[in-house]
């Protein structure tokens, strides 16, 4: 028998589905649960004893006139089954008959299994006196009470659904949230505390389950999008709206849930209203907010781009003016050094050395705001420096030409532009060969015409 052991207790969910069909097609779910998992418990229960049985006989478990079906394996089960069943209203008729359609079940498990037809008769009797012991044990049970006690348990079953039914009420009534039942008709069943305050102005916590008075048949605020959602077979569907209340017009987020009704008797909707209104309103602040600092920070980021412009205008006109007027400081320095080396008065000498050092000033000024202007506009690079006289001409060394030296000696580059003026360039230069004068005479001879050194 283990291929009968192993063949039920893999096929749960398959029995579960075969027996719920049997018993929707007979109208039995009108009395039965509504949800799977209760019968799942059943199944798996019968299912248990089924096993044990397997575990026990080794053959098919018949029975004689003298069987006590409590010692049994299966007839445990049938024990607490029939006082469940007593208790939940359920006749023996009743249970007989549904019954049969648990039967019906494990046999069809068995014969569509693919075995060979004597493995299918042998598993299938098994089955059959398995269940026979079940409705033998259950009838037994059943007449073994009598009417009183049946009457005290009744009673006490009673007391205890009816307690079982006010919890759940006032759990629903505590649900913070508007909740709302719908029949299969689109028809308002039920609707927790908090739905009634808001929509209906009740204060009072199952008002609605008591009185029904003052509640509407419908939500016609909603009809269009009910209709919408069981035209589809979504299980849930959720959006946002505005609704009127008795606070005023509020923006919800609504849920319409289909009911977890396997039994086909409760067809309704439940709604659940999300009271968002302050939520989007904080919503909508933080991205104004948002929207001012980004436009806040798009005008910073204008302005700073226009003081750089600016920045760059300043330090361009700035190195351009240093270059434009460094050139003819340079001229002036290299004229000075050549006066200087000429045949000069001691008060020419100093007037002379006066324009020098003034002029030498100037440039270090000029030189200096030109490299301000390169580290604004992050051009500074450094250079190798050759200190004057160790190596190249330098302008102290520019001097009237001695005997057997060539007449004129042309002006050294100057640093940066020193030589430059304007794009072009001139050479100074000296000559002796006037005979009518006694000093050298200096000629500037060159092209372009910089500042301050207009062209020839």
């Amino acid at each position: 028998m283990k291929g009968l052991y192993d063949l039920i207790a893999r096929s749960e969910d398959r029995l579960i589905r075969r027996i719920l069909q049997h018993a929707r097609a007979r109208g039995y779910t009108k009395y039965t649960s509504t949800l799977e998992e209760a019968w799942r418990a059943s199944v798996s229960g019968l299912s248990r004893s089924l096993l044990s049985a397997l575990e026990v006989y080794s053959s098919p478990p018949e029975f004689g006139p003298d069987e006590d079906f409590s010692k049994d394996p299966i007839g445990t089960f049938t024990v607490l089954e029939a006082k469940r069943h007593r208790q939940r209203g359920i006749t023996l008729a009743m249970f007989l008959g549904l019954m049969k359609y648990y039967r019906q079940g494990y046999i069809d498990l068995v014969t569509e299994a693919g075995l060979d037809s004597k493995t299918t008769d042998r598993y299938r009797l098994f089955v059959e006196r398995c269940f026979d012991r079940v409705e033998i044990g259950f009838s037994s049970e059943w007449a073994g009470n009598a009417e009183p006690a049946l009457l005290q348990e009744l009673q006490a079953a009673n007391r205890t659904m009816t307690n079982e039914k006010n919890k759940y009420l006032t759990i629903f009534e505590s649900i913070p949230d508007p909740v709302v039942l719908l029949n299969a008709d689109l028809r308002i069943d039920n609707l927790n505390h908090a739905a009634a305050r808001m929509f209906l102005g009740a204060c009072a916590p199952g008002v609605t389950y008591y009185g029904n008075e003052g509640v509407p048949e419908t939500l016609s605020t909603l009809n269009e999008e009910l209709r919408s959602f069981l035209e589809r077979s979504d299980p849930e569907t959720v959006f946002e709206r505005p609704l009127p209340t008795l606070q005023g017009t509020r923006r919800f987020q609504i849920q319409f849930k289909r009911m977890l009704d396997i039994s086909e008797k409760f067809r309704g909707t439940i709604i659940i209203f999300q009271d968002i209104t302050e939520y989007k309103q904080l919503t909508q602040e933080l991205s104004d907010q948002l929207g001012f600092q980004r436009t806040l920070l798009e005008e910073l980021e204008r302005t700073w781009k226009q003081a750089e412009a600016v920045n760059r205008a300043k330090s361009q006109f700035l190195a351009n003016m240093s270059h434009e007027i460094r050139t003819p400081m340079n001229g002036i320095l290299g004229m000075t050094e050549l006066a200087l080396g000429t045949e000069l008065s001691a008060e020419q000498t100093e007037y002379l050395q006066m324009v020098k050092t003034s002029a030498n000033s100037l440039l270090s000024i000029l030189n200096d705001i030109l490299d301000f202007s390169k580290i604004e506009a992050g051009k500074l690079g450094l250079h190798r420096f050759q200190p004057p006289g160790t190596s190249g001409p330098d302008l102290r060394d520019l001097r009237p030409p001695g005997p057997g030296e060539k007449p004129g000696i042309g002006l050294p580059r100057l640093p940066r532009r020193a030589g430059e003026l304007g794009g072009g360039s001139r050479s100074v230069a000296t000559d002796r060969h006037q005979p009518d004068r006694q000093r050298p005479q200096v000629h500037r001879a060159g092209r372009g015409g910089g500042a301050g050194n207009p062209g020839e």
